[in-house]
C-alpha cells in the first residue's frame, strides 16, 4: 500500500448499472469511494429490494450529496431530506429515495472490511 494515493471515476475501477441508478467505484488504499447518480422517480425499495432479496436496506451508506434532493427513512421511524453539501450516515435498515425531477449525485464511502 503506498502512503499515498488517488483514484479517478472518470476511469472507475468498476461502472455498476441498475434501473434508475449508475455507480462509479475506485478502491484506494482499502477504502472504496462511489459516485452514485440517481435519476428521479428511483426508490430502494421499488427497485433494489427484490434484486437484494431484502425489504430494508441493509448498507451502512457514508456520504455527501453533492445534487439533487435525497430522503431517507429508516425502520426505527427516523427519517429527513439530505441536501446539497449535506453529509450522511444511514445505518443498515433503511430505505432512500429521490425527491424531485433533479437527479441525486452523491459520493459515498465504504471501508473495506477484511
Amino acid at each position: 500500500m503506498n502512503g499515498a494515493a488517488k483514484g479517478d471515476f472518470n476511469n472507475a475501477d468498476e461502472n455498476i448499472e441498475f434501473e434508475k441508478i449508475s455507480i462509479q467505484k475506485v478502491n484506494i488504499n482499502g477504502v472504496s469511494m462511489v459516485k452514485v447518480t440517481i435519476q428521479p422517480g428511483w426508490n430502494w425499495k421499488e427497485h433494489m429490494s427484490d434484486i437484494a432479496g431484502t425489504e430494508w436496506c441493509e448498507n451502512r451508506p457514508v456520504g455527501i450529496v453533492v445534487s439533487g434532493k435525497y430522503h431517507a427513512k429508516h425502520n426505527d421511524g427516523t427519517e429527513f431530506d439530505i441536501l446539497p453539501g449535506q453529509a450522511y450516515v444511514v445505518e443498515p435498515g433503511h430505505n432512500l429515495w429521490v425527491v424531485g425531477n433533479e437527479p441525486v449525485i452523491a459520493y459515498e464511502f465504504y471501508q473495506d472490511s477484511n
